[in-house]
């Protein structure tokens, strides 16, 4: 049996208790893009891994460790020549209203940013590099831009996200596929399985005709709604497949440990660390079980 991984967003699910409560009400139902995706699921009888991380932190990625230019100080470095520059103006303004609009100006930059001391002082103890201007950091991964800069992946979206460059400005993107570009990977755990019923949403015939020879449950598509694929979650009725998925998991990843059922939800009672990497939020087919998880 083919197991695929599935993430429970934290944000719609603070914790997996709270998604355990909800699924004999409500079910669980977790849509592909892909519609091949869909049939490929059906057709093999697969079982999905619900992993979660119940609130815990992301930890640096330590695949794509390197040194890099701290960017938090340099964006200090730059506020602080800014400042330099205007008491500098001040001083060599000749015009006494020239003098006095640019201490307006000085003051607000101090209401802004601080005052100059501080500034410096702030950068000095950075907590990210500790004033060096470098530090071993996690990438993301590596983009070029069209000036020909290079950035890390965390840094260039950091900086689109500010609207301080564009994302057409890069000409090369390749991000880490172990973080996806994040520089930091969740500490999800398996907590739990299940069977899915496969849904899938097409109204083309030929589309249609592929899903019922795989087992699909077919729907047609309502005016507006993309075609794609759901694997469902039933709350209510367990599925007759879930028991051997339950034993051909626990043979596969050498992973002892008792199971309760709620519907057609496989709750492990002890979670296990999750196997292989994901690239969150996601959905993929589980390799076989890493040998760093115990």
């Amino acid at each position: 049996m083919d197991f695929y991984l599935a993430w429970l967003a934290s944000s719609e699910y603070s914790t997996f208790d709270r998604f355990v409560a909800r699924v004999p009400h409500e079910g669980y139902r977790k849509r592909l893009n892909r519609v091949c995706l869909g049939q490929s699921i059906a057709r093999a009888g697969a079982a999905i891994i619900l992993l979660h991380d119940d609130g815990q932190p992301c930890v640096p990625c330590t695949a794509c460790v390197r040194e890099l230019e701290c960017l938090q100080c340099c964006e200090r470095s730059e506020e602080i020549e800014a400042a330099r520059e205007l008491a500098v103006h001040v001083s060599n303004a000749a015009d006494p209203r020239r003098r006095r609009a640019a201490k307006r100006l000085i003051r607000v930059v101090r209401d802004e940013r601080g005052e100059l001391e501080t500034m410096v002082q702030d950068r000095n103890n950075c907590p990210v590099c500790g004033g060096y201007g470098f530090a071993e950091m996690s990438s993301g991964g590596e983009v070029v831009m069209k000036d020909g800069r290079r950035l890390a992946y965390v840094d260039f979206r950091r900086l689109v996200n500010a609207k301080k460059i564009k994302v057409a400005d890069a000409c090369l993107k390749s991000a880490c596929p172990d973080c996806a570009g994040n520089g930091a990977v969740p500490r999800a755990e398996v907590r739990g399985i299940f069977v899915p019923r496969v849904e899938i949403f097409t109204g083309d015939p030929l589309t249609e005709a592929q899903a019922c020879a795989s087992g699909c449950d077919v729907l047609r598509v309502i005016h507006g709604v993309k075609e794609g694929a759901d694997v469902v979650l039933d709350g209510e009725t367990e599925h007759p497949m879930l028991e051997t998925a339950v034993a051909d998991f626990c043979q596969r990843y050498s992973w002892e440990t008792e199971f309760e059922t709620i519907g057609g939800l496989a709750i492990l009672k002890r979670p296990m660390p999750m196997p292989g990497t994901l690239r969150f939020p996601a959905f993929k087919c589980a390799g076989e079980r890493s040998s760093g998880a115990a």
